[in-house]
């Protein structure tokens, strides 16, 4: 399990661990008052840069496609938040 603070005022948090299976859960919190963007980057989960990840919204029920390297969430809106599944892909 890991988590990570974007900003020193704690206004956005990202939190995440391993499923069974070689998958991984995370959370984007938007704790702060305005909209953000929530970067969530391979290494917090010490995935290599270089692994493409499919990544599947969970709430929205939509695959968001498979990318390398961060997946950023934009436009979570104050208070609310974003859960993902991310399945690394063999190369």
């Amino acid at each position: 399990m890991f988590s990570r603070q974007d900003n020193s005022f704690l206004d956005t948090q990202v939190w995440g661990g391993p499923l069974s299976g070689g998958s991984y859960a995370v959370v984007l919190f938007n704790r702060g008052w305005v909209e953000a963007s929530i970067t969530l980057l391979w290494s917090d989960l010490k995935i290599s840069a270089t692994t493409p990840c499919l990544i599947r919204d969970l709430w929205a029920g939509l695959n968001v496609g498979t990318l390398t390297t961060s997946y950023t969430a934009a436009h979570i809106p104050p208070g609310g938040s974003v859960m993902l599944k991310l399945t690394p892909q063999r190369l």
